[in-house]
């Protein structure tokens, strides 16, 4: 054979190549973009109905849970930031919350304003009992306060689209630990699934960006990044499952 066609050969093969690698690239940004849509829609078939409410304020926000039915859904949209004045954001173990925002640049936020001293009490933005879905809003702390972001409890689903979860710092809990302040954006000790949006700028003893405490952490797409801790900066895996299928951990 030829050195012509012993090159030629070589070169169809790496077209051939390229095009099979462009073909599976393409099918994994369907897969990912399939998975997201079924999974939107079996969380919400499974709560009806599903009710769309508009919310500007702490009082409007905390009643369109409360008010909701046992196994009801509710896609809350914010029409302003809102600043929690009393304690965290439950969403109770048989309600389904998506919260997102209509802000149209960035995304409207959620602050906690906890202060370390009243960490018993209020270690997080938003505790999750039930189902709660992020779709367009930052959850974050007001300057000189401390707290988690969201906190996952067992039995709880946390689903991440859009978004952002930063400048939150973990403070002694006084349930899963007396000596390590752990889960400074998510701790997560029920069902976190990410698909997007950032975890970004929150700081703990242990998994700044997300403390996966003996629960399941599945991770599509979506970046975690810039967290500070001494141990997993922006994942600590603890006894539980962390399956990252997408997105980048930095």
């Amino acid at each position: 054979m030829s050195v012509g066609s012993v090159l030629g050969l070589h070169s169809s093969r790496r077209r051939i190549w390229v095009f099979v690698s462009l073909i599976i690239m393409v099918l994994i940004a369907f897969l990912c973009i399939y998975a997201v849509i079924v999974n939107r829609e079996s969380l919400h078939n499974k709560w009806e109905p599903v009710v769309e409410i508009q919310v500007g304020t702490e009082e409007e926000l905390r009643n369109a849970i409360n008010d909701l039915p046992l196994r009801g859904s509710a896609i809350i949209i914010l029409t302003a930031d809102i600043y929690l004045t009393d304690s965290f954001l439950m969403i109770p173990a048989d309600k389904n919350v998506t919260l997102t925002s209509n802000k149209t640049n960035g995304f409207y936020k959620l602050f906690g304003t906890m202060s370390s001293g009243a960490s018993l009490t209020g270690p997080c933005v938003i505790g999750v009992s039930g189902v709660l879905m992020l779709d367009g809003v930052v959850v974050t702390h007001a300057v000189g306060s401390e707290g988690r972001g969201v906190w996952v409890f067992n039995g709880g689903h946390f689903v991440m689209y859009r978004g952002e979860i930063s400048g939150n710092t973990a403070v002694y809990d006084g349930l899963i630990s007396n000596t390590t302040y752990v889960g400074g954006g998510v701790c997560n000790e029920g069902v976190f699934e990410m698909y997007g949006g950032v975890i970004s700028g929150n700081t703990a003893y242990s998994g700044g960006g997300v403390y996966n405490y003996m629960g399941v952490f599945e991770m599509y797409g979506g970046v975690i990044f810039g967290n500070t801790s001494h141990y997993g900066g922006d994942v600590y895996n603890y006894m539980g499952v962390f399956e990252m299928y997408g997105g980048m951990v930095e």
